[in-house]
């Protein structure tokens, strides 16, 4: 429609009983990049500006304040309030305030005993898997502490280091990798591995996708550990998204300097829908992302059990910044 519109504007097409008016920042060319920032692009793209209540060039002055603490959700600046066509590729996080949230190696066994909620991401038999732990604050220490543990085969190593241009033999020597015997995942051992984690810790719950991961989770909750599903939707991870990349810019959360965890990091592009919905996107993800996946579900967990056990409920995690920054976008 909007093609329609345009080539009817344009002349291209005669077509007398189509009125259109587009309303729209102006388009990037190769000589010229169109500097959304600049109010008069904000006036052009809404005839509305300054004649609305709260609709004023205020607004998109607080707009550019918040885009700077929360880059990530440009694009979806330029859609919803310029009219501009852009990709729905976005990218997640810069390096250096990844690295900022490194506030020491984190003993686990320091955490023994610590409430947590975790998460796992089962990927193909001769991929990468992972599992996380978040531990939420508590008094003395205010940060989150995130643990994650990743699995491959064996047999998997080197080439993967032939294709990726990584160091997964050396991530194997440091214990950030865990290699399992021969060149497929042995999902048994990794059944094992979250049970003996479930002794350690005080699991409140795991969350997993369904549609990889059913039969794990029937063993887990036969021994007796509480587990719920995580589709993975824009509509189910948005809010485990937004709350992570604010937890990093806050610097509320400590990764220990996982180097694994670092590189997925920068591999990790988000797909957001036309509602300004987000999600890891796995396929224009230039690498493995299962670590931060593994981390964003358990996240999910957290925050609904923020909202269950709250005696607001629902209510009370509307005052989260994350929350209202969504709303006010969209």
């Amino acid at each position: 429609m909007h093609d329609y519109a345009k080539n009817c504007i344009d002349g291209v097409f005669d077509d007398p009983t189509w009125v259109a008016r587009i309303h729209a920042a102006d388009e990037d060319t190769k000589e010229n990049k169109t500097d959304w920032s600049d109010p008069a692009q904000w006036y052009k793209a809404n005839p509305s500006l300054g004649k609305l209540p709260n609709f004023n060039i205020e607004y998109f002055h607080n707009k550019m304040r918040e885009l700077k603490q929360w880059p990530s959700r440009i694009n979806s600046f330029k859609r919803l309030h310029l009219n501009m066509w852009v990709g729905s590729e976005v990218a997640w996080m810069e390096d250096h305030k990844w690295l900022a949230c490194n506030f020491g190696k984190i003993d686990p066994e320091r955490l023994y005993g610590r409430e947590c909620y975790g998460g796992f991401d089962l990927a193909q038999k001769r991929d990468l898997c992972a599992y996380s732990l978040l531990f939420p604050p508590i008094p003395g220490d205010p940060k989150w502490h995130w643990l994650v543990w990743q699995w491959c085969p064996k047999e998997t190593i080197e080439g993967r280091e032939r294709k990726e241009h990584t160091h997964y033999s050396v991530w194997e020597n440091d214990g950030h990798i865990i290699t399992t015997d021969g060149d497929v995942t042995d999902y048994e051992f990794i059944t094992k591995f979250i049970l003996e984690t479930a002794e350690k810790y005080d699991i409140k719950d795991i969350g997993y996708d369904k549609y990889k991961a059913a039969q794990i989770a029937i063993q887990l909750q036969n021994a007796g550990l509480t587990l719920s599903a995580v589709p993975q939707t824009p509509g189910h991870m948005t809010i485990p998204v937004d709350d992570l990349e604010y937890k990093v810019l806050k610097g509320e959360i400590n990764h220990g300097g996982n180097p694994v965890l670092r590189y997925q990091s920068n591999n990790m592009k988000l797909r957001e829908n036309a509602s300004g919905n987000r999600m890891p996107d796995k396929e224009k993800s230039k690498s493995k992302i299962d670590g931060m996946v593994s981390g964003l579900i358990a996240l999910h967990r957290a925050i609904q059990a923020e909202i269950d056990n709250n005696s607001e409920g629902a209510d009370h995690y509307e005052n989260n910044p994350v929350i209202n920054f969504s709303k006010k976008t969209n």
